[in-house]
């Protein structure tokens, strides 16, 4: 009812009452009445306040104190008892130990040092409250499990270093990563659960470190940050729901595994680069653009085809280690993967535009260019498939645009399509078995 309505109502049921009573009985009802609404009131907002934010925590000074024995934290309005998951805990000086599994409202950690007492498989401290972002903008975590909660969030922001020495991040929230570096070592790394968000908003160049952890991706990894983030922990992708990069460049390094149904996405003028050892089971599963836009590359990251004015925007790009590259089910490759290094391998089917201008081909397996494939050797050096096949299929191009064509061991071009020659090197020769032994290589053209 709006607000005119009903002191209109209100005014005129006093009149009437008035009429058929005492005035002072009815002021006295009015202030009894008014009383007890105010009372009601209070205990209403004094309940909503305590359930919502709970009480406020702070760590004590400097030295090491356990949490659970009811010295640890000074309670800022009774001192008694422990945090629980309706509290807020502001951990800003000395050594705070969390032994066994613990929850908390909110958590912000603004110095010192946070660390599990027993080490990550026996402490944990799982943050729970969803009104408002939790904030780790200073201080370390050490041999803790730190569990994001789901519909929790976690913002991480410390402009130099996120140091989590032999702790495990779970997330099944929403963990925002703005600043700084996230540092590990081999008995720590990141989980990031089914249904949550990894939002990586860096602009700068960061690094997921460390060799021996494990970065473990079954939800959304999204980067929207224009910096490089390189991942130096082996990177394993899980998630249908995407490695998405929409601007910015990610870099792994550190190794991994992208499983067949796992998704990795680049749009706009994001990158994803291989820079290590990696494994795509399935090439197919290796997309551009927006689910909305398929090319929605703007054109940032780019290479010219030989002898032509056609530009190809690129999302991928192998720059050293070796990519061993997968189809399944003939799942090809419907990206444009540009090779700046490293050493592809496996047997895959390519129904886009790979190009190559350093780096080789240099392992068994097949190579399928099919309906649509384009793959160019433009390696001013040597374009060298030692041991491999290139297959390629009616509608499928290769063209070798630069350097020698070199390779042995069993080498095998196989041409149902079309091949080619486009090199402009007068001095540019096919080597057959040159510095490579084994079988030499054949080539059949039909």
């Amino acid at each position: 009812m709006p607000k005119s309505d009903s002191t209109t109502r209100f005014k005129t049921e006093s009149l009437n009452l008035l009429s058929r009573c005492d005035c002072r009985v009815f002021a006295l009802m009015i202030r009894k009445t008014t009383f007890t609404i105010y009372i009601l009131l209070g205990l209403v907002f004094a309940s909503s306040s305590a359930f919502a934010q709970g009480n406020s925590w702070k760590s004590q000074g400097n030295g090491t104190k356990t949490w659970g024995n009811g010295n640890s934290w000074k309670d800022e309005t009774d001192n008694t008892g422990v945090p629980d998951e309706v509290d807020v805990a502001v951990v800003e000086a000395g050594e705070l130990e969390i032994e066994n599994n613990q929850g908390i409202g909110y958590l912000h950690i603004a110095g010192g040092n946070i660390k599990g007492k027993d080490g990550a498989t026996t402490d944990s401290l799982e943050i729970r409250g969803q009104s408002a972002h939790s904030t780790w903008y200073n201080g370390s975590i050490r041999r803790l499990n730190l569990l994001i909660a789901s519909g929790a969030f976690l913002d991480v922001y410390n402009s130099t270093v996120n140091d989590f020495e032999g702790s495990l991040i779970e997330n099944s929230g929403t963990l925002t990563w703005t600043e700084g570096d996230l540092t590990t070592d081999a008995a720590g790394g990141i989980t990031n659960m089914t249904g949550a968000l990894f939002a990586d908003q860096t602009t700068g160049s960061v690094t997921i470190g460390a060799t021996g952890a494990t970065f473990q991706n079954y939800g959304t990894y999204s980067k929207t940050g224009a910096g490089t983030t390189t991942v130096t922990q082996a990177f394993n992708n899980y998630s249908a729901n995407t490695l998405e990069v929409f601007d910015g460049i990610f870099v792994i390094d550190g190794g991994g595994t992208n499983i067949d149904g796992a998704v990795m996405r680049a749009a706009n003028s994001g990158l994803i680069r291989f820079s290590s050892n990696y494994t795509i089971v399935n090439a197919a599963n290796l997309d551009v653009g927006t689910i909305t836009n398929e090319n929605a590359l703007n054109g940032t990251h780019f290479f010219f085809l030989p002898q032509s004015e056609e530009t190809v925007d690129y999302g991928y790009e192998l720059a050293s280690g070796t990519l061993n590259l997968g189809s399944i089910d003939q799942g090809a490759l419907n990206v444009a993967l540009f090779q700046s290094g490293g050493t592809l391998a496996g047997s895959h089917v390519l129904a886009s535009d790979y190009f190559l201008t350093a780096g080789n081909l240099n392992s068994t397996g097949t190579t399928t260019v099919a309906d649509g494939g384009r793959l160019i050797l433009a390696n001013s050096v040597t374009n060298d498939f030692d041991g491999r096949t290139i297959e390629i299929l009616d509608g499928g191009t290769v063209q070798w645009a630069a350097g020698d064509l070199r390779s042995g061991s069993g080498g095998l071009i196989e041409n149902f399509g079309e091949f080619n020659d486009t090199n402009a090197d007068s001095e540019a020769t096919s080597n057959i078995n040159s510095n490579f032994g084994g079988p030499l290589l054949v080539f059949n053209n039909y």
